[in-house]
């Protein structure tokens, strides 16, 4: 008898007798997870494996005397892993790369030093741009975080003509237009480089504020 099928059943008397079934084997599915999940790349939680700023190689030297200013002259281990590996990604120049770099995904507790592990390679990424677009985009979930980073990527472009607008709320809506927006001989241009946004206020300027454009973006950062 073929394991695989089963015994027909017989009917005598009007009653349907049930004959010797074999079952097949069952088989468990195999989940399938992305690779980056099952073998994520792991890095220390020991803050003295911490890397020191000036260990960076192709961190520029305005970026390494900022972020001396700032009271930062080593990274911490989010940092450490984050940094060297995005700004091995991009060519620090106005060109694009051939090929877009491959997605982070992040999983750091609060406190970690995140804001700082993809702010310092934006920043870096933009220092040679030459013309004003929105080019990086941060979503945050909540209005105190939105200021949060904002206060982080204004101490660090402190000094050069990257502007960074935020669109949380804080202000009214049409002042936030003014800030992200210049209209000029019926011509629509961005004053702004990076936008810091909670998704609401978002989708609000995407469909109600005219010129404001995610056409030129080349780095998005979602925060949960």
């Amino acid at each position: 008898m073929n394991r695989d099928t089963e015994t027909k059943d017989s009917v005598i008397g009007g009653f349907t007798v049930i004959n010797e079934k074999t079952k097949s084997k069952v088989q468990n599915v195999q989940e399938v997870l992305p690779f980056w999940i099952t073998k994520p790349e792991l890095f220390s939680s020991d803050l003295k494996q911490s890397l020191s700023v000036n260990e960076v190689a192709k961190l520029g030297q305005f970026l390494r005397l900022r972020l001396s200013e700032i009271g930062i002259t080593h990274f911490f281990p989010v940092q450490s892993a984050v940094i060297p590996y995005m700004l091995d990604c991009y060519v620090t120049s106005k060109h694009r790369p051939l090929c877009r770099p491959r997605d982070i995904c992040i999983c750091a507790p609060t406190g970690s030093g995140k804001t700082l592990a993809y702010a310092v390679p934006i920043i870096q990424l933009f220092l040679n741009r030459v013309h004003k677009f929105i080019r990086a985009l941060v979503i945050v979930p909540v209005r105190d975080l939105a200021v949060q980073v904002y206060k982080t990527f204004s101490q660090l472009v402190n000094g050069t003509d990257i502007q960074v607008g935020v669109l949380a709320g804080i202000k009214s809506f049409s002042k936030e237009q003014e800030d992200i927006i210049n209209l000029t001989d019926e011509s629509y241009s961005a004053k702004v480089d990076i936008v810091i946004a909670t998704p609401g206020r978002l989708v609000d300027h995407l469909y109600n504020t005219p010129g404001f454009s995610m056409e030129r973006l080349r780095i998005l950062v979602r925060l949960n």
